[in-house]
């Protein structure tokens, strides 16, 4: 509703989709993702060990900061009320109003494919790359003991999410979320202004889901900043391949 708002006086992005094939191939995105969130990480390195740039935010430990991280970037968090499910919704709403139900449902799905596309590319370098979490380092050990020895970050090392912290799935969801919302939104007008301002939210936005992930210690810095990356390139070049030429 928020986007109908802020943009009330522009039509929404004419795009081109392909209904069945389309809906297949995201049912089939999602089922892999799932699938592939059943399987270990490899072997690798059991103990972080932040480079020079990682070192300069390590340790830390602020898991109030938690839900925050979960609303701005985890789409299946909080019951729903996440960014990426109110952003895909609300561009729904808005290209509901401004041109028909078919299209507001267009947008909606255009999102979701950019998330879902997302995170299984994501899911897929987390098992292969395997990197450890930054709570597993002696220096976060030894900083934060309690922490260390407490049940989340305990039960982390055994289920071996503890070994998938590159690049951050938060921040790659949001990013997908943010930026393919971006795209859509700056192809509504022709008022560079605002399609300025739409990329530039997009960048802040994703911005506070990577920081919150840093914040709360459960990411290097290097691990958002490829997951902002990841996310943005696949949320602008999906959006961009439905919107009419």
């Amino acid at each position: 509703m928020l986007a109908y708002v802020l943009f009330s006086w522009a039509n929404a992005a004419e795009v081109n989709m392909h209904w069945t094939g389309e809906s297949i191939g995201l049912a089939t995105v999602a089922g892999s993702y799932f699938l592939l969130n059943t399987i270990e990480p490899r072997p690798g390195n059991l103990i972080a060990n932040p480079g020079t740039f990682d070192s300069l935010v390590h340790p830390q430990w602020n898991p109030e900061i938690s839900n925050f991280s979960d609303f701005m970037g985890h789409p299946l968090k909080l019951y729903g009320m996440n960014a990426p499910v109110l952003s895909t919704v609300g561009i729904g709403i808005f290209a509901g109003i401004t041109q028909s139900p078919q299209d507001g449902l267009a947008h909606s799905l255009i999102v979701s494919e950019s998330i879902a596309i997302t995170v299984l590319i994501t899911e897929a370098l987390k098992l292969s790359i395997a990197r450890p979490r930054p709570f597993t380092s002696e220096q976060f050990q030894h900083t934060y003991p309690d922490a260390y020895q407490g049940p989340f970050v305990q039960h982390e090392i055994e289920s071996r999410d503890a070994y998938k912290s590159f690049p951050s799935g938060h921040t790659s969801s949001a990013a997908a979320t943010f930026f393919s919302t971006a795209t859509l939104l700056a192809h509504s007008t022709d008022n560079n202004l605002w399609k300025g301002a739409s990329y530039g939210s997009a960048a802040v936005l994703t911005g506070l889901a990577g920081w919150a992930r840093v914040r709360y210690g459960v990411h290097h810095p290097t691990d958002v900043i490829a997951g902002a990356l990841l996310g943005g390139c696949v949320g602008a070049t999906v959006a961009w391949f439905h919107i009419e030429k």
